[in-house]
């Protein structure tokens, strides 16, 4: 009974001592992006499969930074491809990420809300997002200013990053294929 109250009191301490560093309310950048990202959602609502592969494909373009996502996933293996190899890993990737964004059932018009951001000691935003109506399943989006605006270069679904479940299958087809980078590749793209 005495533990339980000293892991409550540390659990409200903590939350207490993050506080401050999470704001419902986002820096203007984080806001544009959550905005823009909103509008290309509203977009790709109810459309058919065709025009879902579209709206989710410019969603990549304009809200993630592929290249960003393919070196991280990549790991290692990135100082092993070759230029040809790392375009065609890259392609990969977003077709993978554009699959996963149709995958998803949230695709009703409803923007995403903001729940909470805060900026990184190193400078990235975490935003944490919830669609405004249906299940409520938590995306936290890591963002990187690219030069000209916040794109991002994770997206956790639940929990679950994004870069580290690419990384992951990227590893093990590397080791179940012999290391042969474009073995990799191909089984990636299935």
């Amino acid at each position: 009974m005495i533990a339980l109250c000293i892991r409550s009191a540390a659990a409200i301490i903590f939350v207490m001592a993050l506080a401050p560093c999470v704001r419902a309310e986002a820096a203007p950048q984080v806001e544009e992006f959550l905005s823009t990202l909103n509008a290309s959602l509203v977009a790709v609502a109810h459309r058919s499969e065709s025009g879902m592969v579209g709206g989710c494909a410019r969603i990549m373009t304009s809200a993630v930074n592929i290249d960003a996502v393919a070196r991280a996933a990549a790991a290692d293996a990135w100082s092993r491809m070759s230029p040809g190899e790392r375009t065609a890993y890259r392609a990969v990737v977003e077709q993978r990420a554009v699959r996963e964004c149709v995958r998803q059932e949230h695709h009703s018009g409803a923007p995403l809300k903001l729940v909470g951001a805060r900026q990184s000691k190193n400078g990235d935003w975490l935003l944490a997002t919830r669609p405004s109506q249906g299940e409520a399943h938590n995306l936290i989006w890591r963002l990187r200013d690219d030069g000209q605006h916040l794109r991002a270069v994770d997206i956790l679904f639940d929990g679950r990053s994004t870069v580290f479940t690419f990384r992951q299958e990227t590893k093990n087809l590397l080791d179940s294929n012999g290391g042969n980078i474009g073995m990799m590749i191909n089984a990636f793209n299935r």
